[in-house]
């Protein structure tokens, strides 16, 4: 895959210079043209479904509120992905945290997530909260929903799903 990648952006950056737009190519345009050349290969590539990035291209920092087992295991779960996780135990100290820097994710377990949610909207740019729990009701997952939280099912949590949704709620939160 990898060569096939650097043979695809090397055509891109021949078909560039061709036109005279050496430097003048946009991201954008390098990844819809790159996009191509693979296709025509018939390699496989997840569908190219907006022009900004999928996911954080930096490392990004998501802020665990309460349990220390809840930030241990998504810690082990994301161990090799680009987040990386802080942890407070106290809700005052999370609401100071996001009153100081922007998280673009607040996790938190099902216990107090209404002190959670309540914290992160008083911040400058809100962050997207996911709360965990390991037992989801229907009524709880409604009020976290009108409360503008994502309630996850944490049972059959996996890395993949976990990666997923960080990406999603990162996305929203830049809305991209």
């Amino acid at each position: 895959m990898r060569q096939v990648l650097t043979q695809a952006v090397r055509q891109v950056a021949r078909y560039s210079a061709k036109r005279g737009r050496v430097d003048g190519v946009s991201p954008s345009e390098s990844a819809i043209r790159i996009r191509r050349v693979i296709c025509k290969r018939k390699v496989t590539m997840p569908a190219l479904t907006s022009l900004q990035p999928a996911a954080p291209i930096t490392s990004s920092c998501a802020l665990v509120v309460g349990s220390t087992a809840l930030g241990e295991h998504l810690r082990n779960l994301l161990r090799s992905s680009h987040w990386n996780f802080e942890q407070t135990m106290d809700f005052e100290d999370a609401a100071e945290r996001l009153s100081i820097s922007n998280y673009p994710v607040v996790l938190c377990g099902a216990d107090r997530w209404r002190e959670v949610v309540a914290g992160a909207s008083r911040a400058s740019h809100p962050p997207q909260v996911l709360v965990f729990d390991e037992k989801p009701t229907d009524c709880e997952w409604r009020d976290a929903i009108t409360e503008g939280a994502s309630y996850v099912d944490a049972r059959h949590l996996s890395a993949p799903h976990l990666f997923t949704l960080l990406n999603h709620a990162w996305r929203v939160w830049n809305r991209i």
